[in-house]
């Protein structure tokens, strides 16, 4: 069923809430989804102090995608609405899709000349609809799902979520049909039906599912590791590139921006299907700093969180500035990378400063080291305003912050300007926010970094990287730096880099 339109007539959903016994790591949580089902996931490690919880979804009981109502919309005349409205962003609201159905809705429209890559209200349009489905669902007060938002903070129904990078792209907020929460040891399963006005019927289903709660996935699945991978050249081979860069390099040189951030892509094809469970199995076991993710085929193992928000309180970790592992030093006395850095974390203190009411961010930036490369990182710490506590908070902060100087650039339209003439890659949702959202609207993402996309067919994903440009750049160095922040993904599809 897809309804493009808010007012929707479509049947309530029953949220059913069990506390399992189960073990409440990540890769014994996605064996119990089966193989076939649409996977979504989200893990993560605590940011200063915020614990995240271990989501896993089988299946899809609704979508929301938010996307351009036309993509032959004529640019609007008015310089700060050079992008969508939220009028003219559509949502389209599907139950129970298949992985092919999100695939084709997510498709990137054609860009639209003139747009504004820092006006994107596809995320405040989604939020609201979002909450406006939570409201709607029944069973929300029970003893169970009260439990569980005493000791996790959550209230149901959960959500995972993924939007584009550029405006052209469609943005997703998906509640699983079957959903798995890990919380500081504990797992609670949760399920999503459609609700029957015959009250025999309806207690029959209550019934079934709370059995089935206790029982599905009771038998583990195979995680298996893809056959027959062979590595393709994406849309720019290296050279090709490396002279993109070194042009950009010398419109940076010439003040048409202070930094540009290039992506480049490269394909892995597969003889079997490439499991995302498996995926995000092996990036936990490699990459525990990282938050790992997976929303409609969107995989990886990101090193950046974008936006926590609990409580009201918005905690954000911004990252720029690469090197080596091991190389930490050098990069802290490095004036390139320093300026890099600060240019990232003073784009997102501008974003929240007025959509807050106190801000805090460390002076000094501090090292995270991770296994394939070494990161300046700064912990962002905020306490969102009133008056924009009573939306969808996590996305009326994720809107505010996307695109960060970290991914796109800055200043952030000269910078897209620059991109949308020399990056010839599509990054449809790589490089946008990824992540959950609860009932209340709060949740967490992280940016879609270390990340690949499945195809419909899951025999092949787009693996992506990029480097951050400045006017003193080398370009077969930032070639090396994407080749490192591929290497996730390679690695945890069985390739030898």
């Amino acid at each position: 069923m897809i309804v493009s339109d808010l007012e929707y007539v479509s049947s309530v959903l029953d949220v059913t809430v069990s506390r399992v016994k189960a073990a409440s790591d990540l890769p014994a949580l996605l064996a119990k989804v089966p193989g076939d089902e649409v996977v979504s996931v989200w893990s993560g490690p605590a940011i200063a102090g915020d614990g995240q919880p271990t989501i896993v979804g089988a299946g899809v009981a609704r979508a929301f995608i938010a996307e351009p109502k036309s993509a032959k919309t004529e640019p609007c005349e008015r310089a700060e609405s050079a992008g969508p409205s939220a009028e003219e962003v559509n949502i389209s609201i599907l139950d129970h899709p298949s992985y092919s159905d999100l695939l084709n809705r997510l498709t990137p429209h054609p860009p639209r000349e003139g747009a504004r890559v820092s006006h994107q209200p596809h995320m405040g349009v989604a939020g609201d609809a979002w909450l406006q489905f939570a409201r709607s669902c029944r069973g929300t007060d029970s003893l169970e799902a009260r439990e569980l938002e005493a000791q996790t903070g959550i209230r149901l129904p959960v959500g995972l979520m993924s939007f584009g990078f550029g405006p052209h792209a469609p943005g997703i907020i998906l509640a699983p049909r079957e959903t798995w929460i890990e919380y500081e040891g504990s797992v609670w399963h949760i399920s999503l039906r459609s609700s029957t006005p015959d009250q025999a019927k309806h207690t029959r289903e209550t019934a079934a599912s709370q059995r089935e709660a206790r029982s599905f996935g009771s038998q583990p699945n195979r995680l298996v590791a893809p056959r027959g991978l062979s590595l393709d050249t994406g849309t720019m081979s290296r050279r090709t590139w490396a002279t993109a860069v070194s042009q950009v390099i010398e419109l940076l040189g010439h003040g048409h921006a202070q930094k540009a951030v290039m992506a480049r892509d490269l394909e892995v094809s597969a003889s079997s299907p490439i499991d995302p469970r498996y995926v995000c199995a092996q990036l936990t076991r490699t990459y525990p700093t990282c938050w790992i993710f997976s929303v409609a085929g969107l995989t990886g193992a990101s090193p950046e969180m974008l936006a926590s928000v609990r409580d009201g309180v918005i905690k954000s970790r911004v990252l720029a500035g690469t090197c080596a592992p091991g190389d930490g030093h050098a990069l802290l006395e490095s004036a390139k990378d320093r300026e890099e850095h600060h240019l990232a974390v003073e784009s997102v203190t501008r974003a929240l400063g007025p959509i807050t009411s106190a801000l805090d961010a460390a002076r000094e930036p501090f090292l995270l080291d991770l296994p394939n490369v070494t990161h300046l990182a700064t912990d962002v710490r905020a306490t969102l305003s009133r008056n924009h506590a009573q939306s969808a908070s996590i996305c009326v902060v994720v809107s505010a912050l996307h695109p960060t100087a970290a991914v796109g650039g800055t200043p952030t339209e000269e910078a897209f300007t620059i991109l949308s003439r020399h990056e010839l890659t599509e990054r449809g949702r790589y490089s946008g926010p990824v992540g959950w959202i609860d009932a209340a609207g709060e949740g967490a993402c992280a940016i879609a970094l270390r990340c690949g996309q499945l195809s419909a067919d899951r025999h092949s994903i787009r693996v992506f990287a990029g480097g951050g440009i400045m006017p003193d750049s080398d370009p077969d160095l930032e070639v090396a730096e994407t080749q490192a922040k591929m290497r996730p993904v390679l690695q945890a599809l069985g390739l030898d880099t």
